[in-house]
């Protein structure tokens, strides 16, 4: 879509935007370890990272420390899953 939209094509286009596009799937609940998940609850996972991408522009951050908030975000929803499924094997 990004080519599409800019008509133009280059092989490392799309690097800037892989960290939001795994972000949203790991944020929306699709687990990194068996890729169990849902495409609605993954949309949830795009708009939440989309509204805390606006409100840390908001507040003037730089993109640097938009960056690490939302890869700490990120490895916080893979650590909580990577927890519900360590207790969903202990309890099965």
């Amino acid at each position: 879509m990004l080519t599409g939209r800019l008509e133009t094509g280059s092989p490392v286009m799309g690097k800037e935007i892989l960290l939001d596009i795994i972000g949203a799937t790991v944020v929306g609940g699709t687990s990194l370890f068996g890729g169990r998940g849902k495409v609605a609850w993954t949309f949830f996972g795009v708009l939440f990272l989309t509204v805390l991408d606006n409100a840390l522009n908001f507040m003037n951050l730089s993109h640097f420390s938009i960056t690490i908030a939302k890869g700490a975000v990120i490895l916080f929803a893979a650590l909580l899953d990577a927890t519900r499924r360590r207790f969903a094997r202990q309890n099965a």
